[in-house]
């Protein structure tokens, strides 16, 4: 099913069908679906969705820390610990609560 639940994202007759569909599409912005997107999300998310390997993130401790800084602006995930216990350290956004995990 596609992002909505209404169709496949993409269809085709065969798999290279499916890979000329995926490889010719335009990405809709994630506000297209969402309007109160906090911009800085969206950009996030495109930037992880570009199509040349060298403008997107070149890890996920690299796509964390613009994640985590969101998160750490929103109230609502300001004391929740779980995207902290995944950081690596010293990547925590400044001033971001930090976690003592005993080992």
């Amino acid at each position: 099913m596609g992002a909505r639940g209404d169709r496949p994202v993409f269809d085709g007759a065969n798999p290279l069908e499916i890979l000329s569909a995926v490889s010719a599409c335009a990405i809709e912005p994630p506000s297209s679906y969402v309007e109160e997107l906090d911009p800085a999300l969206e950009r996030t998310v495109l930037r992880a969705l570009a199509r040349a390997p060298s403008d997107r993130f070149q890890s996920a401790e690299e796509f964390l820390v613009p994640v985590l800084a969101i998160a750490h602006q929103d109230v609502r995930f300001r004391d929740g610990r779980m995207l902290d216990l995944a950081l690596p350290d010293g990547l925590a956004p400044p001033g971001a609560p930090t976690v003592e995990i005993d080992a």
